[in-house]
């Protein structure tokens, strides 16, 4: 999919699950919300467009742990680093666990970040706006939209 003025970057993870993506041309992340054990179980977000505040997902199961991150006015997301892999013998490979990095704090690892492999995804010229991926009962894959400057 090609939402107008942003760049679709990766795909982490496994090819269980159905593919889900954001409606809209984000123009800033408000929330992120996660659930998580020893994997990413639900995952969704807000974000603005024009004004109005958009919900995408959510996508998996909300069990487990809640986190919520609010992002505050000015605050936006320049990395996203995770670790995917197996989690049973009926799940090949499913995001295990993300950490988020702004241009004011760190957040996470949400999930069991000593299990399986790692990825991480820098933004040196822009900001991480949105999200897409696959979901069962679990997060299968995970990828993201930037916004460049």
């Amino acid at each position: 999919m090609e939402l107008a003025g942003l760049v679709q970057v990766g795909l982490w993870g496994g090819n269980g699950g159905s593919p889900w993506d954001m409606d809209n041309s984000s123009v800033r992340l408000v929330k992120i919300t996660i659930y998580a054990s020893n994997v990413i179980n639900s995952f969704s977000f807000q974000y603005h467009v024009d004004g109005k505040l958009h919900t995408a997902g959510p996508w998996g199961n909300a069990r487990e742990t809640l986190h919520e991150i609010i992002f505050s006015e000015g605050e936006y997301l320049t990395a996203m680093s995770g670790t995917h892999g197996p989690y049973t013998s009926s799940i090949a490979d499913c995001i295990r666990s993300l950490k988020f990095e702004t241009n004011l704090k760190t957040l996470g690892p949400y999930g069991e970040q000593t299990q399986g492999t790692p990825f991480t995804v820098p933004v040196s010229s822009g900001r991480i706006v949105g999200f897409f991926g696959r979901s069962g009962d679990h997060l299968d894959a995970i990828g993201l939209y930037l916004r460049p400057n």
